[in-house]
C-alpha cells in the first residue's frame, strides 16, 4: 500500500481559529512581494488595494494566515515564510519603522520596538533580557499558533535589525513554536545559526555587544516627533470588536423566537449568508460553531437557575421540544441537561 505524502504546506494550515487581531504589516509586505514578481495581489487574493494601505491597521489573525498560506501555495514555495520575511523593509512598518530608523543605536531601537510593538500585535509583546552576555528577544507565550505568521514575523524582525545596523548580523540561536518543516535549510541559510522548531516560545538569541551597534541615521529630534505621533496612534486606537461577538450577541437576542439560522442573522446584519460566513471565516470561525457556543453558554446560565424547568430552559433557547434541546446539550457538554444541573448544584 502506497504511503500518503503530506503536503509541504500542511504545517501552514494549522492553528486555525485563533482569535484576535494583528497589524496589516505583513499584508503590506505581501502585496509588494507579489508585485515584484509580476503578480497582481488584488486579483490573486480578491482583496482591495486598501488592505495594504496602512501597515498599522488591525486585521484578524486568521485573515493574515489565510493570505500568507494562499501565497505560499501560489508560488509553490514551502519556504515562503522565510522569503517573505527577508523582503520586509523599514517602510512596511509605517511610522514605527521610521522611528526605529531615527534611533541612535540598536539598543535604543529595540527599546522603541518594545514600547510600541503592541501596535503591530496587541496580544503578543516582544520582551528582552540579557544573561551571561547573551541578548534574548522572546515572545511568550507563543507569538501565534500559526507557524507561517510567526516565522514570517521573526524573519522580518531579523531583516529589519540587519537593515538598521547595516550589517548581516548573525544570531546565536532562533527558536519557533511551530512544527518543523521537511527541511530547515532555508531557515539556517537566512539566519546563519542553529534553528529549532516545536519550542515552548519563540525567541532570538544574539551576542550582547550587538546592542552597542550605532545606527547611521539616528536623529534624536526626529525620533521625539515620531514618538509623539505614535502616542497619538496609540491613544486613538481601539481593538475592533470581533465579528464573532457581534454574531453571538444577535444569536442570543433572536434565540427566544427559535434557534437562529444563518439566514436570519444575516438579514438582521443587512448582509448575505455568504458574506456572513466569509467574515466569520476570516476569524477562523463557522456560523454553526458560534451559534452552538452561544446557546450552550445561555443554557448553562439558565440551568443554574433551579426555578426554571428544563422545558422552560429549552423554550428560552428557541427549541420547540425539550427532547431537541436535550440532544443538542448532550452534544455540547457530553451529558444531559438534567445531569449537568445535578453535577453543578451547590451542596
Amino acid at each position: 500500500m502506497a504511503s500518503i505524502v503530506e503536503s509541504p504546506f500542511a504545517r501552514f494550515e494549522t492553528g486555525r481559529g485563533e482569535p484576535g487581531y494583528v497589524s496589516a504589516m505583513l499584508i503590506t509586505c505581501l502585496f509588494d512581494y507579489c508585485e515584484k514578481r509580476g503578480v497582481d495581489p488584488c486579483a490573486l487574493f480578491t482583496e482591495p488595494r486598501a488592505a495594504a494601505a496602512d501597515p498599522l491597521a488591525l486585521i484578524p489573525h486568521e485573515r493574515v494566515r489565510r493570505l500568507l498560506a494562499s501565497a505560499a501555495k501560489h508560488f509553490d514555495d514551502p519556504d515562503f515564510a522565510v522569503n517573505l520575511g527577508a523582503s520586509l523593509r523599514i517602510e512596511h512598518l509605517g511610522m514605527l519603522g521610521f522611528a526605529l530608523r531615527a534611533s541612535r543605536s540598536l539598543q535604543e531601537a529595540l527599546v522603541v520596538m518594545q514600547r510600541y510593538d503592541h501596535l503591530l500585535s496587541p496580544e503578543h509583546k516582544v520582551r528582552m533580557r540579557v544573561e551571561h552576555k547573551v541578548l534574548e528577544l522572546y515572545w511568550g507565550p507563543a507569538l501565534t499558533s500559526r507557524a507561517i505568521v510567526e516565522e514570517a514575523n521573526i524573519c522580518g524582525f531579523v531583516q529589519i535589525v540587519r537593515t538598521l545596523a547595516n550589517t548581516d548580523a548573525v544570531p546565536l540561536f532562533v527558536g519557533f513554536t511551530g512544527a518543523p518543516p521537511a527541511s530547515a535549510a532555508a531557515y539556517e541559510r537566512f539566519f546563519g545559526c542553529e534553528v529549532k522548531f516545536a519550542q515552548p516560545y519563540a525567541s532570538i538569541r544574539a551576542p550582547e555587544h550587538y546592542l552597542k551597534a550605532m545606527l547611521q541615521r539616528g536623529e534624536r529630534a526626529l525620533l521625539t516627533v515620531l514618538e509623539r505621533e505614535l502616542v497619538k496612534v496609540e491613544a486613538s486606537r481601539t481593538v475592533p470588536q470581533t465579528f464573532e461577538k457581534t454574531v453571538a450577541r444577535l444569536v442570543e437576542k433572536l434565540a427566544a423566537n427559535g434557534v437562529p439560522t444563518a439566514e436570519e442573522v444575516a438579514e438582521r446584519l443587512n448582509t448575505t449568508v455568504r458574506q456572513l460566513n466569509q467574515t466569520l471565516a476570516n476569524e477562523g470561525k463557522l456560523y454553526r460553531d458560534v451559534r452552538d457556543a452561544t446557546l450552550r453558554k445561555m443554557s448553562e446560565r439558565y440551568l443554574a437557575d433551579h426555578q426554571l424547568s428544563l422545558g422552560e430552559v429549552a423554550q428560552r433557547l428557541g427549541y420547540s421540544e425539550q427532547s431537541a434541546f436535550t440532544r443538542s446539550f448532550r452534544r455540547w457538554a457530553g451529558v444531559s441537561p438534567r445531569a449537568w444541573r445535578r453535577r453543578t448544584q451547590r451542596p
